[in-house]
């Protein structure tokens, strides 16, 4: 397999997928990156090392950097349809050469939450042959590989607090009877003029059959209110997250110029990428209506469900 060196794929390219690593009896993460970043920054390559370490998943790592290039915020964020166009195109191609739609995960942080998003509201993709334009800027790779071991290590202790998982589930095939059978998981999606954007031009409950989110910069590059089945918020959800305020940063990276800024956003990925390779992170998620009741010690895990943040969600 190939942990070092991914595969590139494109639509309708058979040569590429049937010379890659790709195993259709394995499930699927497709990951798309943030805003000024690639498949090759950190936060791509750690959630790709997570999947490697367990070797039972394929993992995909969309690659738009040209379209998702700083520091124009607002075109980038526009770029997010021709990324949603582009991937609709893609899944279905994966699908047509046998690619279980169930079995696949999109995962996306910040503005690549909202990147995969938007692609459910592309219904016209499957009549689409004009692919010209963004093909040449958006590839995807593909990594997978079989260990028999896999380590982690804890990155924070925290008990997040999700919104009642009753109350959502039970409104979720009323609202949204036409959904996508797949999972999708939102790592702090970008807030941002997405706040005011209407529902087809972002992540919402309706982009998938289960839809959950880690909040971790509510309010600032982090969207502000719930958006998903279950929306998570570790350490109430906002900044500073722990390890996170301006001395702590400076001590251990006295040379960051950007870290201090978006230590509490990256956090979400952090988080996600220690429940992958460790199935015991993050338990005893309790629901709660909001962080006062919980605090206040109104949302007892003896009386209220209980779930973990991250890759081990209940969503059945």
């Amino acid at each position: 397999h190939n942990p070092l060196q991914p595969s590139q794929l494109r639509i309708d390219d058979d040569k590429a997928l049937a010379e890659s690593y790709f195993n259709f009896s394995e499930p699927t993460v497709l990951f798309f990156h943030a805003f000024f970043e690639s498949s090759q920054a950190t936060p791509a390559s750690i959630i790709k090392t997570a999947y490697l370490q367990r070797g039972d998943h394929n993992i995909i790592l969309a690659n738009a950097p040209r379209l998702e290039a700083g520091p124009w915020y607002l075109t980038a964020s526009k770029n997010t349809m021709i990324v949603g166009e582009y991937t609709a195109q893609f899944i279905d191609y994966l699908v047509s050469r046998g690619l279980y739609l169930p079995s696949l995960h999109l995962t996306g942080l910040s503005l690549g939450a909202q990147m995969a998003g938007v692609w459910t509201e592309c219904k016209k993709w499957k009549n689409s042959k004009d692919n010209s334009r963004i093909c040449s800027r958006f590839l995807f790779g593909v990594m997978s590989i079989k260990l028999t071991e896999s380590t982690s290590s804890s990155l924070f202790t925290c008990r997040p607090t999700p919104l009642p998982l009753p109350t959502l589930r039970s409104c979720r095939k009323k609202l949204y009877p036409v959904q996508p059978n797949f999972k999708f998981s939102g790592l702090d999606p970008a807030g941002p003029l997405f706040k005011k954007w209407p529902k087809n031009l972002k992540l919402d409950a309706g982009d998938a059959e289960f839809v959950d989110i880690i909040h971790t910069d509510a309010g600032i590059f982090g969207y502000p209110t719930q958006i998903g089945h279950v929306d998570f918020w570790p350490n109430q959800g906002i900044s500073p997250q722990p390890g996170c305020t301006i001395s702590e940063v400076k001590k251990r990276n006295p040379d960051s110029i950007i870290e201090p800024f978006f230590c509490s956003h990256w956090r979400s990925y952090q988080f996600y990428a220690e429940s992958v390779v460790n199935s015991r992170a993050f338990a005893g998620a309790v629901s709660c209506n909001s962080w006062e009741n919980y605090t206040n010690g109104n949302c007892s895990p003896d009386n209220r469900p209980t779930t973990r943040m991250g890759l081990y969600v209940d969503w059945e």
